[in-house]
């Protein structure tokens, strides 16, 4: 018993210390965007200024990233229904993550349609994953209601990014369409509030093109996030005090 309490609390902290961070106003009115998942070529790249992260106050490791149908606009979806019908495969999605550049983070969005993709990205740029990607089916659903969708499928990271407190930070991703072609490219949500509007860019080619072709609008994204090892370390350690005092005074 003296080493399974330990033990139990090590994985209790362990599966009650997730806190995810989502960017994009789900409060305001939401838009549609295909750029994530779709059978063609895109690569994209949003921007999410300080402003979004005021409620981070510890620094925090992200892991993973999902998205969400839209349900602002149509999505495409049957109302009840789910995406894909079939499992999906990207021969090569690569996700990268930085803090905003300065330059960006002075004009506050994107300015220009043909934007540079590096304009935005920090000095920290970090290859999240690269490779191939499988979405399996029925991954995302669509209530059919006007609330927000839950997110979907997880897509893991193979590096873990560092998120501070006091960071924007800008999301791009890159990937050369799915395969087999035949379901639709469903809309996920995205922000369409005033200050969301022009806050992303993209391209219809995939690996590093040089510049973007459009504005749109920033993805809805729930990043799968916890709290940087050096606090989990102080977290559980904590909760390990505890059970042993508890159980000395069991004990008397």
């Amino acid at each position: 018993m003296k080493l399974i309490l330990p033990a139990a609390a090590l994985l209790f902290v362990l599966s009650t210390s997730r806190a995810d961070i989502q960017v994009g106003d789900q409060g305001g009115t939401t838009s549609g965007n295909t750029s994530p998942l779709r059978d063609t070529p895109r690569t994209y790249q949003a921007y999410y200024p300080a402003s979004r992260f005021s409620s981070i106050t510890t620094t925090q490791v992200l892991t993973g990233l999902q998205f969400q149908l839209s349900s602002g606009v149509p999505s495409g979806v049957p109302d009840g229904g789910a995406w894909p019908s079939q499992d999906l495969t990207f021969s090569d999605y690569t996700i990268q993550l930085s803090t905003g550049s300065g330059e960006l983070a002075a004009d506050g969005s994107y300015l220009a349609s043909t934007t540079a993709f590096t304009y935005g990205q920090g000095s920290n740029l970090t290859t999240v994953r690269t490779g191939g990607l499988t979405i399996s089916s029925a991954s995302f659903a669509n209530s059919g209601t006007p609330q927000p969708n839950d997110f979907g499928a997880t897509i893991l990271f193979s590096v873990p990014y560092t998120f501070t407190p006091g960071d924007s930070l800008v999301l791009t991703l890159s990937h050369t369409g799915f395969v087999p072609t035949g379901d639709i490219n469903p809309f996920f949500a995205a922000s369409n509030t005033e200050d969301d509007v022009n806050r992303a860019i993209f391209s219809t080619e995939t690996g590093n093109p040089p510049n973007a072709i459009g504005q749109t609008l920033p993805l809805i994204v729930n990043f799968i996030s916890i709290p940087e090892p050096g606090i989990m370390g102080l977290v559980m350690v904590g909760a390990l005090s505890v059970l042993a005092g508890r159980s000395r005074r069991g004990r008397n």
